[in-house]
């Protein structure tokens, strides 16, 4: 909803990926990562 309603207001907003860090799958967190430090 911000995301629609604060450029409307006039103001800029950029989203931001957010992703947890999975405990109990190892493997899992390879995508985290990638996520963490991206590669341009």
């Amino acid at each position: 909803m911000e995301m629609e309603k604060v450029p409307q207001a006039g103001f800029k907003i950029e989203g931001l990926n957010i992703a947890g860090f999975n405990r109990g799958n190892l493997f899992a967190n390879l995508n985290f990562l990638s996520k963490l430090f991206p590669v341009y």
